[in-house]
């Protein structure tokens, strides 16, 4: 799966759920002695009979990061944001992904759908591996493979069901509801006609109720897996 179709898969979870936002500081445990580091082992989030913890979330958050830029070797990375703090708000954000993603992986697994080849796993696992080898901060939550796999599978397989979600959705629209759209918002197109914006239109109206299906379906999935916060983010 390319990177720019995980980019936009993980906006998916961001724009209805709060995914982590890699671009500020907000939430960054910065690097710190191992002794003042924070414990990251609580329990703070559960999906059916899985439970989630926080140093679960906080590797997750580091494997999003990863997966968009591996293979990216023309500049440095910055791993500004990747670190998450258990009591930031980026955290919460990025928990509720984590569980969004968990049950869209079960609802895969449900369906016997979006199966992930073993050689790609090891590839990214691999991948990873060489991307972070020298970011102490990263040793020092002592990742193992199998736990670093386990993640990376759930990922994956739950970007490809989204993906197959959103390609069958059958959302179409037609020449009379992008014309409708236009004589509603006609001082936004000032005096061109509606040929000139039918294409976009219609990808625009096409996009909306795409994201307002897979919001709906994201809220069903919530209800059947018995989605909820434990610990201190418990409501």
């Amino acid at each position: 799966m390319c990177n720019h179709l995980g980019a936009f898969l993980l906006f998916i979870f961001s724009v209805f759920y709060g995914g982590a936002n890699a671009a500020t500081n907000q939430g960054v445990q910065k690097d710190l002695p191992k002794n003042e580091r924070e414990t990251i082992s609580s329990t703070v989030g559960q999906v059916g009979d899985q439970v989630l913890t926080s140093r679960e979330v906080v590797i997750s958050n580091v494997v999003d990061m990863a997966l968009l830029v591996v293979g990216i070797k023309s500049q440095k990375i910055s791993r500004t944001g990747w670190l998450l703090k258990e009591n930031s708000e980026a955290f919460r954000q990025h928990l509720t992904q984590s569980m969004l993603e968990l049950v869209v992986n079960l609802e895969a697994i449900n369906f016997s759908v979006a199966e992930i080849s073993l050689d790609e796993i090891k590839t990214k696992t691999h991948q990873i591996n060489d991307l972070l080898k020298d970011w102490s901060e990263w040793k020092s939550i002592e990742v193992t493979n199998v736990e670093l796999e386990a993640i990376i599978l759930r990922k994956l397989r739950a970007k490809s069901f989204l993906k197959f979600k959103m390609e069958s959705s059958g959302v179409q629209i037609r020449d009379e509801e992008a014309k409708l759209y236009y004589d509603k918002n006609r001082v936004k197109f000032g005096n061109l006609q509606f040929d000139q914006f039918r294409s976009s239109i219609k990808e625009f109206l096409s996009k909306e109720q795409l994201e307002d299906k897979l919001k709906d379906w994201f809220e069903l999935l919530k209800r059947k897996y018995k989605v909820r916060y434990l610990g201190t983010f418990e409501n």
